[in-house]
Order: C-alpha cells, then sequence, then structure tokens
C-alpha cells in the first residue's frame, strides 16, 4: 500500500510538473528548441537534433547504385558505413565524413576504405569501365576478384533546415577510388540524397 501511494504521488508531481504554466509565456528550453518548430540555423543545429542519417547513393566508393547510414558523432564530424551493387560486383565502404558549417549549401570531405568483390557473373562484369582499370587480365577472365580501395571526396551538400521535408539532403561530390593492389587512382563521382533522424 505504501508503494502505491508513493508511485502515486510520483506520477501526480511529474504530470503537474508537465502542466506548469510559465511567466510572461516562457517556455521551458526544451520546447523552444529549433526541433519543436521545424527550422535550424546551421547544418549543425540539424546534426545536433538529428544524429542518423540513412540515403541512397549512386557512384563513388560504392559501385553503380548503393544504401548509405550516416552516424553523427559530433556537430563536424561523422562515420558513414554503406552497401553497394554494380554490374558484376558488390561493395561495402566505410568512411569518415568531415562537415563544414554552413545553411542550406555546405561543403564537406570524406576519406574511407572500400572492398569491391565479384558477384559470379562475369558477363556482367564487362560491363563495368571502373573494373576493367582495376582488374588484371587474369581476375577478368575467371570473374573472381576483391579489391581494396582507399576512397576520398570533397562534395556539396544542400540541407532542407525548414518545413515538412527538414532534415532531408542532397549531395554531389567528385573523388576517387585507390586501388591498393596496382596503385591506380581513378577519379570518380556521385550524387544522392539522405533524410535524417
Amino acid at each position: 500500500m505504501k508503494w502505491m501511494l508513493l508511485i502515486t504521488t510520483l506520477c501526480s508531481t511529474l504530470v503537474f510538473a508537465q502542466g506548469v504554466t510559465y511567466l510572461d509565456n516562457e517556455q521551458p528550453v526544451a520546447s523552444r528548441s529549433s526541433l519543436s518548430e521545424g527550422l535550424y540555423e546551421t547544418n549543425y543545429k540539424l546534426r545536433q537534433d538529428r544524429k542518423v542519417g540513412a540515403g541512397l547513393s549512386v557512384g563513388g566508393g560504392l559501385g553503380g547504385v548503393g544504401i548509405l547510414v550516416e552516424l553523427n558523432v559530433e556537430d563536424e564530424n561523422s562515420t558513414l558505413v554503406g552497401f553497394g551493387t554494380g554490374p558484376g560486383y558488390q561493395t561495402v565502404n566505410l568512411s569518415w565524413k568531415r562537415s563544414f558549417e554552413g545553411e542550406y549549401f555546405t561543403p564537406y570531405t570524406t576519406a574511407g576504405y572500400a572492398r569491391w568483390w565479384d558477384s559470379g557473373s562475369d558477363s556482367e562484369l564487362r560491363k563495368s569501365s571502373l573494373l576493367k582499370n582495376f582488374l588484371t587480365d587474369d581476375q577478368r577472365q575467371k570473374a573472381k576478384f576483391g579489391l581494396d580501395l582507399i576512397t576520398g571526396s570533397v562534395g556539396m551538400q544542400y540541407n532542407q533546415l525548414s518545413g515538412e521535408l527538414a532534415g532531408s539532403s542532397f549531395f554531389i561530390e567528385f573523388g576517387g577510388l585507390l586501388s591498393l593492389e596496382k596503385t591506380k587512382l581513378m577519379p570518380t563521382g556521385s550524387v544522392g540524397a539522405f533524410y535524417y533522424f
């Protein structure tokens, strides 16, 4: 019976504290956050409130097309994990992203590691122009390979900071893929979109 009384008192106190009227219509700090207004002043404010992004990418370290997950570790730093596919191969990419503060359009850089491997189809493999530069004749003929690549890019990201679509983002980036086996650098680019939760 004492526990029941204690729990009821605690719940009543919490409900009362939530419903307190503030002087001069002042709201608690949490209610005044940019999240409740649907408006962020900068991309850093967006990244403070929304720590995880999910998106799609075409090109770059993921090859043909892929899915990405971004975890905002700090305002300017985040980690990217992506899984992709292309003609005759599959990919995984791990990267570090450094964003610079801005409003709607913000620059960023990435550096990371990608692993590309065969998907077992040699007819599809011939369609990839990127792989022609990285694979040996023997690897192309057998359609069996595993490539280790260093990735890097510079990009520009559009961030929707207000309205119903706040948290959505589009990007374009230019960079390179460096094959560790052949020590060959290949320029590449990608476009894509994110939504931050």
